[in-house]
């Protein structure tokens, strides 16, 4: 049989009921037994903390009371801080020795930097003339070095290419026979350098070729005058006297030249051509004669020889002339149409 479970019963409290006031007993109120030890000690804890509080304050402030306050009106007030005093000086480091350096040891030599090519124009401009040059383009490097002076006319590379590629160019022209063309170089190449005493002569025998023999004179004047002691100049200045009829000047001239020069075939030629000139035909069949000792294969020395012979009416010695110097010059159209002539 089961018993049956009863909640406990429930607390009830008395003071909830309605008793009729004459039949309640009195009792007295209960109360907690230990409030009144638990206020004073909460009292005492709060003073404590508060003078804790107070204490902690800096000591810059202070309790000031203000006259015709209540004393217990306080409040705190600061006060002016200090000056503060210059710190005590510093305690002197210890020195330390400092660590022995190690030696450094010397690295690779720094490299020496590259020149960059140069990129003012006017080496531009001598550089290509130079090429030019180097390929036998006179025409085409006189332009450039032309072009390189009058941006830089003190420049003497420039100068010096332009004299060169003018040079150049008036001699293929004059070995050439166009000595129309190159008379007009001749005198560009001087006036880039009037001192080349080799130009001044060149100049002349174009002049010659040309027939402008008042013209040729001054150029081999100018010649003779920078370099007075060579005897090519002094033969072709001499040879010019001659031509232009101051034959005893002309002969006087080469035969100074011949002095200087005895085996130069230039000079003796010259000196012939002079004696020929002056009616002295035995002088200058024997300088002939001389140069052709010298060199045996100057088909010009044989045909200058022929022409005396053949004015002096001499058809043999003249015709066995013309023919060995046609054999070594082909090129002499008065030898081969005197010779013509004789048959």
């Amino acid at each position: 049989m089961l018993l049956a479970m009863r909640r406990p019963p429930r607390y009830r409290d008395d003071s909830r009921l309605e008793v009729p006031e004459s039949l309640r007993i009195p009792t007295p109120r209960r109360r907690w037994a230990g409030g009144r030890r638990m206020t004073a000690a909460a009292a005492a804890l709060g003073a404590l903390l508060l003078v804790l509080a107070l204490d902690l304050l800096p000591t810059s402030f202070v309790e000031h009371t203000f006259a015709g306050e209540p004393a217990r009106q306080r409040v705190l007030v600061e006060e002016p801080l200090e000056e503060p005093s210059d710190p005590p000086p510093a305690a002197p480091r210890p020195s330390v020795a400092a660590a022995p350096s190690t030696p450094s040891v010397p690295g690779p030599p720094a490299a020496t930097p590259t020149p960059r090519p140069s990129t003012r124009p006017e080496s531009a401009l001598i550089d290509a003339g130079q090429r030019m040059l180097d390929q036998g383009r006179n025409v085409e490097a006189a332009s450039f070095f032309r072009r390189a002076a009058n941006l830089a006319p003190s420049l003497p590379a420039a100068r010096n290419g332009l004299k060169t590629a003018l040079e150049h160019e008036a001699r293929v022209a004059a070995a050439a026979g166009e000595h129309e063309r190159a008379v007009p170089l001749f005198e560009a190449a001087l006036r880039v350098d009037m001192r080349d005493a080799n130009l001044w002569d060149d100049l002349g025998l174009s002049l010659d070729w040309l027939q402008r023999s008042s013209d040729s004179v001054r150029a081999y004047e100018e010649a003779v005058r920078i370099r007075p002691a060579e005897p090519t100049f002094l033969a072709h200045l001499g040879s010019a006297y001659a031509h232009r009829g101051d034959t005893a000047r002309g002969v006087a001239l080469c035969g100074k030249a011949a002095e200087l020069a005895p085996r130069n075939t230039a000079v003796l030629n010259d000196l012939a051509l002079a004696s020929a000139a002056a009616g002295n035909r035995d002088a200058a069949e024997k300088a002939w004669r001389a140069a052709l000792e010298v060199n045996p294969d100057d088909g010009i020395l044989w045909g200058n020889l022929g022409h005396m012979y053949f004015e002096s009416a001499d058809t043999i010695n003249a015709r066995m002339c013309y023919e060995r110097a046609l054999q070594l010059t082909p090129m002499q159209p008065l030898v081969r149409q005197r010779l013509e002539s004789l048959d």
